[in-house]
């Protein structure tokens, strides 16, 4: 059997002689992986680890040879967890402290490996007792079920779980406790089952696979467009085209924020807004994500080599610079800003792929210093409001406060380095080509030196936390200033 972990008051072996028949002493015995925890231990140890070392992936294959129950073992002894930020079901943490307060003794029984499930016994303990897997038996379904028929008897404990495996340990329960939401699950228990409560009310979040997605980033991918713009082009089969980049660079970001959420779960759980993201706080599960972003991949990729191949190349070539990103990149100084800038602009060369128009030197150079003060003002806003939480550093970033104040001259270097090129683009022979009217042109140069020095103003204030261009994509002034902006390119024209 597996070892059974018991603290001072642990509960003793009983026979059903030695069961107590008062409910209210009962132990009540609560599952770990979707029941306290609103994840899964073995999932978090996968990503985890993989999103850290992904060479492990080989030698975890070999792992599986060993069965379940070593698997886990091995997985456990490579990665540990932070049990004070893994998101918790609030009603059952409610249900363990009335149990408590009855006087009832509780346990834990999880088919995670017993060195996952200590640190989280501990966080959320005491508990009377816990029972998990061994690295030689996987307690799960009928395993658990025996475990605790002999431990306390047959109908000698209430059970709280939440999954299929968990009917088989029900079946043995006095009362089968089972978590809101799982509605099918539920009725089959209530159907099997004489005694079924359903504890609290369902905490899962409609429309969670989709917010996961973060469509409000997509606004981002119409970047794609500036190429078809900036060469006034009325051709319907390039805006077709370029329609189709728009949605292929939309699926395959979205696979990527996916995989980038997955490999940053701990930090994100750590940021007072990030914790509240789908897979941070348990609202999807990781298993999902794991499905959906290949998927989307596929997808994606599949409609940007329908438009043409190269534009499917970019695309590929940006998985790889955004997964470098997410798992080392992003940690490095003043490199993380430099690739977020070419991933910007690499938006606007996949306009220019899908619709064969050739981006000038001008739109590059001037694109190029805009996406690079952008996101030297974010992490500029990040440290600004690290500072006043009293945070030494942004979690999971490699800046200190004290480079805040050179952070904001290379912002507003970039900035105005923008403001220049197109000073100088206004001036240029393409503009006497392009437009019939080119000295309206000259106000829009003013009008943007305004917006950039207000963007780098609220970064200095911290108040650029979200994607700068999803935050320019919303704000008031900055739609203001664009509206103006597109007033004036039409005088020009």
């Amino acid at each position: 059997m597996p070892e059974v972990f018991h603290r001072d008051s642990a509960v003793p072996n009983m026979t059903v002689e030695q069961r107590p028949t008062d409910p209210t002493t009962l132990p009540l015995v609560v599952d770990v992986d979707g029941t306290l925890l609103r994840t899964d231990l073995l999932h978090e140890s996968l990503v985890r680890l993989l999103g850290r070392r992904p060479w492990m992936i080989f030698p975890m294959l070999g792992w599986l040879f060993g069965g379940k129950a070593a698997f886990k073992r091995k997985l456990a002894e490579q990665v540990e967890l932070d049990a004070d930020h893994l998101p918790v079901n609030e009603n059952v943490i409610e249900h363990i402290h009335l149990a408590r307060e009855q006087g009832r003794p509780v346990c834990l029984a999880t088919a995670s490996d017993q060195e996952m499930v200590e640190p989280v016994a501990a966080r959320w303990g005491p508990f009377e007792g816990v029972f998990a897997s061994d690295g030689q038996i996987n307690l799960r379904g009928s395993a658990k079920a025996e475990a605790l028929v002999e431990q306390f008897g047959a109908r000698g404990y209430d059970y709280l779980g939440d999954a299929h495996p968990d009917l088989a340990v029900w079946s043995r329960a006095r009362t089968a406790l089972i978590v809101a939401g799982r509605r099918r699950l539920r009725k089959r228990l209530e159907a099997e089952h004489d005694q079924a409560e359903v504890i609290g009310t369902d905490p899962s979040r409609p429309w969670a696979w989709l917010t996961a997605l973060r469509p409000q980033q997509w606004l981002k991918n119409l970047l794609v467009f500036v190429p078809l713009l900036a060469a006034h082009s009325l051709d319907p089969g390039q805006w077709l085209a370029g329609v189709l980049a728009f949605a292929a660079f939309c699926l395959v970001a979205s696979a990527v924020y996916l995989l980038n959420d997955l490999v940053d779960l701990p930090h994100d759980r750590a940021h007072a807004r990030k914790c509240r993201r789908e897979l941070a706080s348990g609202a999807l599960s990781i298993p999902y994500a794991l499905v959906m972003a290949p998927v989307l991949l596929m997808i994606g990729l599949g409609v940007a080599l329908w438009v043409s191949a190269p534009l499917a190349a970019l695309l590929l070539a940006y998985l790889i610079v955004t997964s470098s990103y997410s798992v080392v990149l992003k940690r490095l100084m003043l490199v993380d800003v430099f690739v977020l800038a070419l991933l910007y602009t690499s938006r606007v060369m996949a306009g220019a792929l899908a619709t064969s128009i050739l981006p000038s030197e001008w739109l590059l150079a001037f694109s190029g210093f805009v996406f690079l003060c952008l996101a030297l003002t974010k992490r500029q806003s990040e440290l600004a409001d690290a500072r006043v939480a009293g945070r030494s550093r942004p979690s999971g970033r490699g800046y200190h406060l004290d480079d805040l104040p050179m952070l904001s001259m290379l912002a507003t270097a970039s900035g105005f380095s923008a403001v220049v090129v197109l000073a100088l683009y206004i001036s240029s022979d393409q503009v006497v080509a392009l437009y019939d009217q080119p000295l309206w042109l000259w106000p829009l140069a003013g009008l943007f030196l305004f917006w950039i020095a207000r963007m780098l103003m609220l970064g200095h204030r911290g108040k650029l936390l979200d994607d700068p261009l999803v935050f320019v994509l919303k704000d008031p002034v900055s739609l203001v200033v664009a509206v103006a902006g597109a007033g004036l390119f039409l005088l020009a024209t």
